[in-house]
């Protein structure tokens, strides 16, 4: 099921991501580092060039961005997302750590120009996008 966000949360982060954005190739690049700690075992499944992939990631990330307050388009993202990384055999446990790579990428780069603030929007906008993703859980477990 789909997480909401507020008003103010994708405030933040649209009215910041300018700032952001241009800190993407930091971004992407701390994002994997921290990625490949979490799960070691993912690097077999990049077989891209890596620049190629870390800029595939940076404009995802401003797709989702700027979907945020189009509620059609984000789900129509997510859903594409979820096809695509499916193919690969991520599960939730996988959508968690890697929203952690995101957001310990974020504070990395970014650093105190993050408000608690905005960070939370962040992390709020990652746990609605990653619940639009992840495989439902099964009624067994």
């Amino acid at each position: 099921m789909e997480r909401q966000m507020d008003q103010e949360a994708k405030r933040l982060i649209q009215e910041n991501f300018s700032k952001r954005f241009a800190c993407k190739s930091q971004i992407s690049a701390r994002f994997y580092d921290h990625l490949f700690e979490l799960m070691p075992d993912a690097k077999n499944l990049f077989t891209n060039d890596a620049v190629v992939q870390k800029e595939m990631f940076a404009t995802m990330l401003a797709t989702v961005v700027r979907s945020l307050d189009k509620p059609e388009l984000f789900k129509s993202v997510g859903q594409k997302m979820a096809e695509s990384h499916a193919r690969y055999g991520v599960d939730t446990r996988g959508y968690g750590l890697a929203s952690t790579a995101l957001e310990n990428a974020l504070c990395d780069v970014v650093g105190d120009d993050i408000s608690p603030e905005e960070l939370a929007a962040w992390k709020g906008a990652i746990d609605r996008l990653t619940s639009l993703m992840a495989p439902p859980k099964s009624e067994d477990t």
